[in-house]
């Protein structure tokens, strides 16, 4: 393969494309190359040129109004085909350019000398060049230094795509947590459903029981009392109001926030909580002591979830223990608000300790195991910690996130 078959040139432009550099802004690291140049070689011209397959297009320029120009005027076409640097002491003596529009109207082009960018693999994908308006030549020194600033230009091209790639792979794997934080919130309100349905269909046993009493009696022309019909009444109106508490906490976890931080009080959090797990922890001891009014900002919905992945833990630690019991406090200092939820379970083992914030790390078969994982992850891209206090004996997991201004 050479430089002058059709071959050779798809493969140029295929890597050339690669970059994702063409018709991007202007950027410091490759301006600076280029004003390098212009002071090295005392040209008032110094520019990048990258060659697509119709036009030349500048990256960076020195002296030159101009973003492109028509590759069929190009200098730079004819360098980009020739090993080192193609140098033209006078375009008006040299027949390939003496008629070129760039020799006789502006930048009146003279004097040009062009060092090919040639990538790892070998491809020319353009020039670091050097222009002047008088003929004129470089010297060893000068052709040298033209020459490292072409290698230093690849080079920042090489560093560029790669940030694109690593940011690609960064947006990845935001992408896929983002699916695993789904899976798990999907998971836990698998598990909760059961419960919240215990816990919806009790209530409206009662609301249906009294109505019907209520109604029979007027039916049969019992007469109550008032007092008797307020009683009744009210135990409809508390029941409701349980019912709609727990309905009101499902449909804040279900909604989908997105990114929105919106301030709030921790305690309302973990009330909602507690409501979501009841069914859960119905034959568990719970101990709640949190500061009143305790203002942080948050995504209400990430946080929620991180205290349900929390106290689901310590239900679970609690499964096969007999005074099963769970205490869940919260406290503030200057700048940060804290939650500790706090079971008198097993504990901890030592040698899944070290492990317990590792993805799908799991001591229980069938589960995830992206649950605590996730919950410190997002605490940590939050400004807060997740911390495992105690391994051994009562476990205690502490949240930490900063209070709101």
């Amino acid at each position: 393969m050479t430089k002058f078959d059709e071959s050779w040139e798809l493969h140029r432009l295929m890597e050339l494309k690669s970059y994702e550099i063409l018709d991007t802004e202007r950027e410091p690291a490759f301006d600076q190359i280029t004003s390098l140049a212009s002071v090295i070689c005392g040209t008032p011209i110094a520019v990048i040129s990258l060659l697509d397959a119709q036009r030349q297009w500048f990256k960076s320029a020195v002296g030159l109004d101009a973003t492109e120009t028509p590759r069929c005027v190009s200098f730079c076409d004819h360098a980009i085909r020739q090993d080192g640097i193609m140098e033209i002491s006078d375009a008006t003596s040299d027949p390939r350019f003496s008629g070129n529009p760039l020799v006789i109207d502006a930048p009146y082009i003279r004097f040009y000398a062009g060092a090919p960018l040639i990538s790892p693999n070998g491809h020319a994908l353009g020039t670091l060049c050097v222009i002047d308006d008088k003929p004129g030549s470089l010297s060893e020194k000068q052709k040298a230094s033209l020459m490292h600033l072409a290698e230093q230009v690849v080079a920042q091209m090489e560093l560029r795509k790669k940030n694109l790639e690593l940011t690609a792979a960064k947006r990845k794997l935001e992408d896929q947590q983002e699916l695993l934080i789904n899976k798990a919130k999907l998971q836990t309100i698998g598990e909760l459903t059961g419960g919240i349905c215990h816990q919806i269909s009790n209530p409206l046993t009662i609301i249906v029981g009294r109505a019907m009493m209520l109604r029979l009696r007027l039916k049969e022309k019992d007469v109550a009392s008032k007092e008797e019909i307020m009683s009744e009444l009210d135990v409809i109106d508390q029941t409701v109001n349980r019912v709609s508490s727990v309905l009101k906490a499902l449909k804040t976890y279900s909604k989908d926030m997105g990114e929105e931080v919106t301030e709030c009080h921790l305690e309302d959090l973990v009330e909602d909580s507690l409501l979501l797990m009841k069914s859960r922890m119905d034959k568990i001891e719970v101990d709640i002591d949190t500061e009143k009014r305790l203002k942080i900002k948050v995504n209400k919905n990430q946080l929620t979830q991180v205290i349900l992945n929390v106290i689901g833990n310590s239900v679970e630690a609690l499964e096969n223990h007999g005074n099963k019991q769970i205490s869940v406090s919260a406290w503030s200092d200057d700048k940060h608000a804290y939650l500790d939820i706090k079971d008198n379970g097993p504990g901890i083992k030592n040698t899944d300790a070290q492990n317990v914030f590792v993805p799908f790390f799991s001591t229980k078969p069938l589960h995830f195991g992206i649950g605590l994982s996730n919950a410190k992850a997002y605490l940590e891209q939050n400004q807060g910690k997740l911390l495992l206090l105690k391994e051994q004996g009562p476990t205690t997991f502490r949240i930490q996130i900063p209070k709101a201004s």
